[in-house]
């Protein structure tokens, strides 16, 4: 597409709870045009059908015809992990960008898949991983990649939290290395510029807990630079949630970042705090800015690699799925 001045045409396929987070953020968007929203659930399409009412907005079940109906001009993949091979699939297929919920894929075989159809289409395929979006994580990054610390030798992240799901993550394998710890896998490459090469995880079964698969998750991962990470995460905690981002420490030749996970990283070395860095919170949602990113990249996506491309965000989900292997098979298993 040559120009984006014109208003985007995008078709929504996913109206559940994070879905209608992406709904509210379209909607309100002025370089995009809403054109068809897509649900196989009954409540999901009566809900979008009074939303959109008067809005020449397309709402159904069938994908296909949906798109075949509008021509947009990129789809949004906000559906059950489980389920995104064939929509992304048959998005691509069908002429269309594609923009993703995180994880691309929920098996390996998916996930070669969708790679096949991405490398066929020449169209622009896009994982949302907005943690990325985050001030605090981009102050931390700037820390690192400048040297403040030195030489990274190790990462220790722990994430802590209790919420109350009633959905599909209630009902799947690995449901916390799927859905969230996704993001904290993601976010040690971005904060390091390295990517793991091994990965150790196990994961632990609470039976107070409604979970079919494990909540609680502990991972020990080597990266290409030889340094370590030790992750500790949870959706069964009882005692001290944590940030969505997690609390980090990360340790380096010169000296150690704390960071909290929000919008305060501090500096020690030889045991003193040495200095306290404060970013403000970003002004947009980090779903807007990666939404603005993602437009932004439309008309060059072919000329280089682009960050959280799929191709960038390969070493992300492939680390999550050998951790989740891992867990399965209680042996490393090298990425």
């Amino acid at each position: 597409m040559s120009n984006l001045k014109k208003r985007l045409k995008v078709v929504q396929v996913g109206i559940g709870k994070m879905g209608k987070i992406w709904l509210d953020i379209l909607r309100s968007d002025s370089r995009i045009q809403l054109v068809g929203l897509v649900d196989i659930d009954n409540q999901a399409l009566e809900y979008s059908r009074k939303l959109c009412q008067g809005d020449q907005v397309k709402v159904g079940e069938n994908l296909l015809d949906i798109l075949m109906e509008t021509h947009p001009d990129f789809v949004l993949v906000v559906t059950p992990p489980f389920t995104r091979k064939s929509v992304i699939c048959q998005s691509l297929r069908s002429g269309c960008h594609v923009l993703c919920e995180k994880p691309l894929a929920s098996t390996f075989n998916d996930l070669k898949k969708i790679v096949k159809m991405a490398d066929l289409s020449g169209k622009l395929l896009m994982v949302s991983q907005n943690y990325r979006y985050h001030a605090g994580a981009i102050l931390v990054r700037s820390l690192v990649t400048e040297g403040t610390i030195g030489e990274l030798i190790s990462i220790d992240v722990r994430y802590a939290d209790s919420p109350n799901f009633c959905d599909w993550r209630t009902i799947i394998d690995h449901p916390l290395l799927i859905d969230m710890s996704i993001h904290h896998l993601d976010l040690i490459r971005f904060l390091t510029g390295l990517d793991p090469i091994k990965v150790f995880c196990q994961e632990t079964f609470d039976k107070n807990f409604y979970f079919k698969g494990s909540p609680t998750v502990k991972m020990i991962l080597g990266l290409d630079n030889s340094a370590t990470v030790n992750y500790s995460g949870t959706w069964a905690s009882t005692h001290i949630n944590s940030s969505l981002c997690g609390e980090w420490i990360l340790t380096g030749s010169k000296g150690i970042i704390k960071w909290n996970g929000e919008y305060e990283a501090n500096l020690w070395q030889q045991n003193r705090l040495m200095e306290k860095y404060v970013v403000e919170k970003e002004k947009k949602d980090k779903l807007e800015l990666s939404l603005e990113f993602f437009i932004k990249t439309l008309n060059d996506f072919k000329k280089h690699e682009i960050p959280n491309s799929y191709k960038d965000n390969l070493p992300t989900i492939k680390t999550a799925l050998s951790a989740c292997r891992s867990a399965e098979k209680q042996e490393l298993v090298i990425i």
